[in-house]
Order: structure tokens, then C-alpha cells, then sequence
């Protein structure tokens, strides 16, 4: 009869080093998803889109600073929000998300001038990515840029706009600022319905990337 305790400790050890990794990853799931650089002047600031009351205003900041001298939206066109439309002779025309952004912004005294859009209808920050590569192709003068989003959304953007824009051909470095108008608390985020929620879309959302860009991004 086969001895059936070298298995049982083998199922043991193997038991042990899986709840410690798991555990280890939760406890420190937020240095994976946040990311905050040292910050040099560069040469755009970009603000992906959402949560416009916190990431257009820590830009608007970082420019009255003098780390960038322009702000650049990506167009994102959602029909269930009021603010992404005008009216025109009587029907609703669709403007997007950057506008909304761009008359905050100006509200905030960024000059017009100062103020990029991207035509689009990004539905994603990978979308916005590849778009703002588009650009750059035609815009050799840009090597550096500032992404500023929200806290936990600060780590994916940085890495997805990294392997975007490392396919131009030329070295761009990507500062990650994440809004100091954003309360999420990433020390502590199980404490939060809201910060837990943003962890687990941002980790299930940074895995689908991954995933992604094995077989079908280029």
C-alpha cells in the first residue's frame, strides 16, 4: 500500500503557497494598479475620459505648474449623457465627452488654444490610446506625455498607452499623475464599497488587456 503522507504534505505546502500569494496580492493589488511618477515637463498633457470632476482639474493644475503647454481629450460620444449633445436647429447633435471636458477646462482659464481634441468615439482607454498614436505619427515634436486620470485607474493607463505607443518606432516617455482631487484611499481601499469596486473592474480590466495584447494587439 502506497504511503499517502508524502502526498498529503505536498497538497499541504501546495495549499500554503497558494493562499500566500493570493493573500499577498490582495494586500498589495493597489501598488499594481496605481501608479504615481516623479513628474518634467513634457510635451502634452493628456486626460483620459471619465470622472471629468476629478482629472480635469488636477490637469488644468499641472499646466498653470508648466509641466505641459497643451491639454488633449480624446472624443468619446455616449448617448445616454445629456451633456453630449447641442442642440442645432432644433435636433440634438452629438459632441462627446471632450467637448464637455474642454468647456471645463476653459472654465478652469486654460486658453482654447491650448486645448486638443481627437475625433473619435473612443469607447475605452485602449481606444483612446491608439488614437492619440494616430496624432503622434504626424506630430514628431511630441516625446513626453502626462497621463492624469483617476487613482486606480492610473497603473492600467500607463501600461496600455506604454505598449500603444511603443509600436511608433520612437522613444515617448509616459508620466502617470493621478488626480489629487481623487479621495479613493489606495492604502486602505477594503474599507471602501466604492474603492473595492474600482479594484476589481481595474484588475478584471488590466487581465482582459493582457490577454488582449498577446493575440490581438499590434
Amino acid at each position: 500500500m502506497l504511503d499517502k503522507k508524502p502526498k498529503s504534505l505536498f497538497l499541504i505546502i501546495s495549499l500554503t503557497i497558494a493562499i500566500s500569494v493570493i493573500f499577498l496580492l490582495i494586500v498589495n493589488i493597489d501598488k499594481l494598479l496605481v501608479v504615481k511618477d516623479d513628474l518634467h515637463s513634457s510635451s502634452i498633457i493628456i486626460v483620459p475620459t471619465g470622472e471629468p470632476q476629478i482629472r480635469v482639474p488636477h490637469a488644468v493644475d499641472l499646466f498653470y505648474e508648466g509641466y505641459a503647454k497643451k491639454i488633449l481629450f480624446v472624443n468619446s460620444i455616449n448617448s445616454n449623457s445629456y451633456h453630449n449633445f447641442q442642440i442645432l436647429r432644433g435636433q440634438k447633435i452629438p459632441i462627446g465627452k471632450a467637448y464637455f471636458n474642454k468647456t471645463m477646462a476653459i472654465g478652469l482659464g486654460v486658453p482654447e488654444k491650448n486645448i486638443i481634441i481627437l475625433e473619435g468615439n473612443a469607447q475605452s482607454t485602449l481606444d483612446e490610446a491608439i488614437i492619440c498614436r494616430e496624432y503622434f505619427k504626424n506630430h514628431l515634436e511630441i516625446n513626453s506625455i502626462i497621463l492624469v486620470t483617476s487613482i486606480f485607474h492610473s497603473g492600467r493607463s500607463k501600461i496600455i498607452f506604454k505598449k500603444v505607443l511603443g509600436s511608433l518606432g520612437r522613444n515617448i516617455k509616459i508620466y502617470s499623475s493621478p488626480s489629487k482631487y481623487d479621495n479613493s484611499n489606495a492604502g486602505q481601499w477594503w474599507h471602501n464599497k466604492k474603492d473595492l469596486l474600482w479594484i476589481i473592474r481595474e484588475f478584471a480590466a488590466l487581465l482582459l488587456f493582457y490577454f488582449r495584447s498577446m493575440f490581438f494587439l499590434h
